[in-house]
């Protein structure tokens, strides 16, 4: 299963219909493009054998293009501000919806590993 949601890049801007997270109606909203992919990441821990710590990252579902609502890039600009903006970035994250093997994976933040990544930011 993924444990990682990857934004990889932006671009353009577009009107596009879009759930408002605040009344649950759709609407017409300045987005921007990003490039998205689902991603499963392991920290492989050293052995005998090789002696270093490396990362694995396995794509589960290639980069594929979302539409974001400009108003939403700030709140999940930085760790500490997902951290801060938690329930709305959960509340959009639970909108995404998959088909095949992923069918009803619900996306959320892992809060351990957020604090785990401020703890070693800080």
């Amino acid at each position: 299963m993924p444990n990682y949601l990857v934004f990889d890049r932006q671009y353009g801007s577009v009107r596009a219909n879009q759930i408002n997270l605040q009344t649950g109606e759709t609407e017409e909203m300045d987005c921007v493009y990003m490039y998205y992919r689902l991603v499963h990441r392991e920290i492989l821990a050293p052995n005998e054998r090789y002696p270093n710590e490396e990362m694995m990252e396995r794509t589960l579902l290639p980069t594929e293009p979302l539409e974001i609502p400009v108003d939403m890039l700030p709140l999940f600009i930085t760790h500490q501000r997902i951290q801060a903006n938690l329930p709305i970035i959960n509340l959009a994250l639970s909108n995404f919806a998959f088909r095949g093997v992923l069918e009803g994976l619900v996306l959320s933040v892992d809060e351990t590993v957020l604090s785990d990544i401020l703890n070693s930011e800080s």
